[in-house]
């Protein structure tokens, strides 16, 4: 296969980065991670799809014969891919150590994820996979304080406590039960000085015990959960 690579002499192994790429047959590096795509209705179907990606994405029937049509993925199943891989990194960052030098903490939490962001950021209620380990600590703390303490306002903050009519619908307005549901909204973060706003992110808390937070003035919502 020397013709299909004529940046490379023919005299070396892999690209020279036997890590990344392997050689079955003899006769062109293959890159080692891939998506490999799983028929949902007929597991023993696979397709690998050379994306230099470790991740293993189960779809539908018709989604796979798709994407053995295409050669790769579809244009309008990348959102799809994204979610999913990111949902799937996420369980494997909870059920980990969680130490810094983690393979999975560490791509989660330290590697650059903001071109994923906007896809997450279509749908009222985005994975908190995408925020800090550090911002969720303090979420559950403040959250947890609020439940101990009857709703009152988290001290040090301006506001906390007060109704959030939730006008916008982008939260549930009824439970399983179709009864309404009640929201209270909290700062999060210290009252600010003289001429200075309170910022966008506040935390809601809800009746049935769930809570969310908003980075953005309630446009979007994160469930925070155990």
């Amino acid at each position: 296969m020397v013709e299909a690579i004529p940046e490379w002499s023919p005299y070396h192994y892999t690209f020279n980065n036997p890590i990344s790429f392997n050689d079955p047959t003899g006769m062109m590096g293959e890159n080692v991670f891939a998506t490999t795509a799983v028929n949902k209705d007929d597991p023993t179907q696979t397709y690998y799809i050379d994306d230099g990606v470790n991740f293993t994405w189960e779809v539908s029937r018709s989604d796979f014969n798709r994407i053995k049509e295409n050669g790769g993925i579809p244009d309008d199943l990348r959102g799809t891919w994204t979610r999913d891989f990111y949902w799937q990194a996420w369980q494997a960052l909870i059920s980990s150590d969680g130490s810094a030098s983690d393979e999975i903490t560490q791509y989660i939490v330290t590697d650059n994820i903001e071109p994923f962001v906007d896809v997450y950021q279509q749908q009222s209620l985005w994975p908190i996979a995408l925020l800090p380990v550090n911002k969720i600590k303090k979420l559950k703390k403040l959250r947890d304080w609020v439940k101990k303490n009857g709703g009152k306002k988290i001290p040090g903050t301006k506001k906390g406590g007060v109704t959030f009519k939730n006008k916008k619908g982008n939260l549930p307005k009824t439970d399983a039960n179709g009864k309404p549901i009640t929201y209270k909204e909290y700062d999060v973060n210290p009252a600010p000085g003289p001429g200075q706003n309170r910022g966008a992110e506040r935390m809601v808390v809800i009746n049935n015990g769930k809570s969310y937070y908003t980075n953005d003035h309630y446009k979007t919502f994160t469930e925070i959960k155990d």
